[in-house]
């Protein structure tokens, strides 16, 4: 099974390094030409499943591209950035009393989404026919999720991607050949947006995401 992931195109916030976390903001003018250009970049994967955050800037990414896919998009709340609490729509680094969720409590919550919908995502192939599932999500959510399957115990993912922030519209590809075994395909790739001929998406896509540097204050 093929799993591809997909963070949600830039918004506003991201823009002006403010914690978003499940603040639910929309893609502004860039993150929307961003979906569409992943959405062409990915026009020829022939996925059989679609899944995404509930929140309308992964939604909206989603639906972007699955505007060559006739596939329904189910919406999954596990699958938001982690909760910053208080500190959502503040700049990074401010002091607040109720911090969100710990590491180890989004890390469960990651884990939970693994275990919960990979062994029926895999059911639903056979010998002849892959799945290939599409899943929109977070920065955050993602690289969790990675560092959760190479590191933690009773999991065998192996890869040569170098593991380090999304950028918006950043793709990630898992080979699962099992819930507990498989390969980190790519992380983050961004090359649609390196290589699109519109050189405002080439020079201004942002490299950095406060809701992964977040991660390292929390525990």
């Amino acid at each position: 099974m093929i799993l591809t992931f997909v963070r949600h195109g830039e918004t506003d916030a991201n823009r002006q390094k403010i914690l978003q976390g499940q603040l639910d903001t929309q893609l502004n003018a860039l993150g929307r030409h961003q979906a569409e250009v992943v959405g062409t970049a990915l026009r020829s994967v022939p996925f059989t499943h679609a899944l995404s955050s509930d929140l309308v800037r992964a939604r909206d990414t989603a639906t972007a591209i699955l505007q060559y896919h006739q596939l329904s998009l189910t919406l999954m709340q596990i699958l938001r950035e982690k909760s910053f609490g208080d500190a959502e729509g503040l700049p990074l680094g401010t002091r607040v009393r109720n911090g969100g969720e710990t590491r180890g409590q989004f890390r469960k919550r990651v884990m939970g989404w693994w275990k919960e919908n990979v062994p029926s995502l895999l059911a639903d192939g056979s010998a002849e026919e892959s799945p290939y599932v599409l899943v929109v999500s977070h920065g955050a959510f993602i690289r969790t999720l990675v560092d959760s399957l190479l590191s933690e115990s009773g999991y065998s993912f192996q890869t040569s991607a170098s593991i380090g922030r999304i950028p918006n519209t950043g793709i990630t590809t898992i080979d699962v050949d099992a819930v507990d075994q498989g390969v980190i395909l790519s992380y983050g790739d961004d090359s649609h947006l390196k290589n699109a001929e519109d050189e405002t998406l080439r020079q201004e896509t942002l490299q950095e995401n406060v809701d992964e540097l977040a991660l390292v204050d929390n525990v």
